[in-house]
């Protein structure tokens, strides 16, 4: 597994992890009509503002990708077929060690693996907060928001 830059051959393949990925974010919080693909989200969430790394197996398919800036972590998905094989985590790790002293990020309160991801990194969940969803402002969602502090 390697962990590299974004490139733009690799968009097709975000897309089809991006949309799998949240499908089953969004059913886990029980508001799967809330879904709209990458292509629908990507400008009007500035994904190309962040900094964009994917992970890549061995066979060269990218599996995986995060985004980030100095103090937020945006977008972290990996392709189901290969969650728990430790991408997430490898893809998390790389970004921190790349982001500012103290990192934020927002996940919905069902959601579960992300939160115990999190808190295994060492990010704390420092407020839990309800409102309109980033990027789907017609539906009100419960989420947490974690922050990391280097040492």
């Amino acid at each position: 597994m390697i962990i590299r830059n974004y490139e733009k051959k690799d968009w097709k393949r975000l897309n089809e992890i991006h949309d799998e990925a949240r499908k089953i974010e969004l059913n886990n919080a029980g508001i799967p009509d809330a879904y709209l693909s990458l292509e629908e989200t990507y400008e009007n969430e500035d994904l190309f503002d962040y900094e964009l790394l994917v992970a890549e197996d061995k066979t060269d398919l990218v599996v995986g990708f995060v985004a980030f800036y100095e103090e937020e972590i945006a977008w972290l998905y990996v392709d189901p077929k290969y969650h728990r094989k430790g991408i997430a985590t490898k893809l998390l790790s790389e970004s921190i060690e790349k982001a500012g002293n103290h990192i934020f990020i927002e996940v919905l309160e069902n959601n579960i693996e992300a939160i115990n991801l999190y808190k295994k990194m060492g990010f704390t969940v420092v407020e839990k907060k309800t409102g309109k969803m980033v990027g789907n402002e017609s539906f009100e969602v419960t989420g947490y928001i974690l922050e990391y502090k280097k040492q």
